[in-house]
Formats: C-alpha cells, structure tokens, sequence
C-alpha cells in the first residue's frame, strides 16, 4: 500500500490501482474492499507491505502506520492479514502499529529477500526502479546486508535514491540552465510541477504510453502529445515555440540526471560492500533504466558482472513484485513452522 498505489498479488493475478492517499486517504477502505470482492475467496490470507505512511496527508509516520493498519484490519480482516516488518517478520496489527517504525517502508527488504531467495545465486544487489523511488540493496546468504532499515538511514547510504522512472518532477531533474536554439542562448526552467520522468521516458521512446495506469501533471492523458506539451512547459512555452527538437533536448537532459543518480547510489552501495559477487538483480517498471545505470558506471571495469532482469514479466507485473515478495514471504513463514 503505497501513497499514490496499491500493488495487489492474488495467485496469477497482478494489479496496480491507483491510491492518491495524499488527496483522499478515505478511498483506501472501497479499494481494499474491491480488491477483496473481485479477487480472494474465503481460504485466501494476507499479507501486507507499505510506504503510503509517509504520505503527507499524515501528521506522522506512526500516525500513517496507524491510519493503514487499522484500515486493512476493518476492510479485510477476514483475511488474516498479517504486516511485514523490516526484520523479516510478519506480525498482527497491533504489533505492527506499536513497532511502526519497522513497519514503515518495508517493502524494498521483502523484495530483495524475494529475489535472492531460492535463486541461481544467493548473493548479490537488488536495484528496484519503481515510479517514485530506486532501491539498491546488498544481499548477502539470501538476505539485505546491514543496519540501513529507515528511510533516512537508506537515503545516506545510497540505498535509497529518491527519483522513479514515471512520478519524479521535471524540475527536480534540470540543471540551472538549458541551451535549446541554434544561438546557443540558455535559458532557465519553470520551477514548477509541470511535467515529470515519465513524459521524459516517453518522448524518448524508451516507454510506450499506458494512459490511465499513472497520474501526470496535469491530469491530462499520458498520450505523447501531451507528454511534449508538459515538458515544453518547462521553459514556459508550447511545443511549436521550441520545435520537437527543444522538447527531445529536455527530455535528454532529465534522462541523463535519472541516469547520473541512480549510478552515483549504486557505486556507493558497491563500495560499502566490496566482498559481495557482482551480481545484479534488476526489477520494478524501471529495470531498463538500472540497466542503463549499470552499463554507464561500469563500462571501464574489467571485472565480470552478471545482470539478470525477469524479461518475462510484463510492466503490470513487475511493478507488484513487492505485492508477490509478500506473498511468497507469508506461504515460506508458515510452511517453516509447519502450519
């Protein structure tokens, strides 16, 4: 359960619906219900990860925690639902609320329990591009090396990089300064939520338009048009002042920023765990952009690398692999105790 979607695994079934909590955090109960109409039978369980606790919409991570919680329990509590912790644990409500903290964000330390987990290779890096957020974890025996557990935590150590292939701002992701004419002449940009990375992703080509699966800017369509009319908004024009071209150079210009963040957390992440094997599991909607990262900051490295993407798996599934990674984490948790 996420601040702006909530990732669903039932069985062979993956859904991501969208849950702008920040605008309404009321429409969590219909949606979970919904899921739970359309989806589970009476022998189905739950478990349940989040990251929608830090919406803005709550005074506080325990207060979220608490809001998510109590939410779950009300609208499918029939479904024992179970919460994951970022020690590995699934705990009951109550437990879950008292120990927010570790219920906080826990999503990524599934995921890359998941993908390690019974796999080729039990050690390695999990990066996870997501729409919001890039996680880059090190595995080691199968589960996330070291005491990085918070956000905060992750965020200085490279773990966490705060930028995501489709929701980041456009303006987070420009220089000071752009030259868009023939003269040379630099201009500034709109700091302003005009247009974000998926525009960018999709001018490029790099992403075909999915509309209605994310929101955009404006609330328009996530059309191509509509993605070159955000973006040349950025230097507060439309697109027939700086000609396809200019808007082509603003996409480039925040691609390689997405490109230059993602490398700089994942060369920090390997230099604080120089003895894992150089073994790359890529997921999330974003894996090509990883990919893209990883080609660029090891390209003079002699060493050998293994990168393994699950190319099988459509956009829809493996932006709900984390939904999947809890899944599989509850059926292991009781088959282990013999339940």
């Amino acid at each position: 359960i996420g601040g702006a979607n909530i990732k669903f695994v039932c069985d062979d079934v993956a859904r991501e619906l969208p849950c702008q909590l920040w605008r309404d955090p009321n429409q969590l109960g219909s949606l979970l219900r919904r899921l739970a109409r359309e989806h589970l039978g009476r022998s189905h369980q739950i478990g349940v990860t989040m990251t929608g606790e830090l919406a803005d919409c709550f005074q506080s991570k325990r207060v979220g925690v608490g809001y998510i919680v109590d939410h779950v329990v009300e609208n499918l509590g029939e479904f024992a639902p179970l919460f994951y912790q970022t020690d590995g644990q699934l705990v009951h409500s109550e437990v879950a609320k008292a120990n927010y903290l570790k219920s906080a964000a826990s999503n990524w330390h599934a995921l890359a329990w998941h993908q390690f987990f019974q796999s080729s290779t039990d050690s390695g890096f999990l990066i996870d591009v997501g729409s919001t957020t890039t996680d880059i974890i090190p595995v080691n025996d199968e589960w996330p090396v070291g005491h990085c557990l918070t956000d905060k935590d992750r965020l200085a150590s490279g773990q966490l990089v705060y930028v995501g292939w489709q929701r980041t701002p456009a303006c987070s992701l420009l220089p000071n300064r752009l030259s868009l004419d023939p003269k040379n002449e630099s201009v500034g940009f709109a700091r302003e939520f005009f247009a974000t990375s998926g525009d960018a992703v999709r001018v490029l080509g790099l992403v075909e338009s999915d509309d209605g699966m994310f929101d955009t800017a404006d609330g328009r369509s996530e059309s191509l048009e509509n993605s070159k009319s955000r973006l040349a908004r950025m230097v507060c024009c439309d697109v027939d002042e700086i000609g396809n071209d200019g808007v082509v150079q603003i996409a480039e210009s925040m691609h390689a920023v997405m490109l230059d963040l993602i490398a700089r957390g994942v060369k920090q992440v390997l230099d604080n765990n120089l003895d894992l094997p150089r073994v790359f599991r890529l997921t999330g909607g974003g894996d090509w952009l990883a990919k893209q990262a990883l080609d660029r900051l090891m390209a003079d490295e002699k060493q050998e690398r293994l990168i393994l993407i699950e190319s099988n798996l459509d956009c829809q599934q493996r932006q709900c692999l984390t939904a999947r990674a809890v899944c599989e984490r509850r059926r292991f948790w009781f088959e282990k105790r013999g339940l």
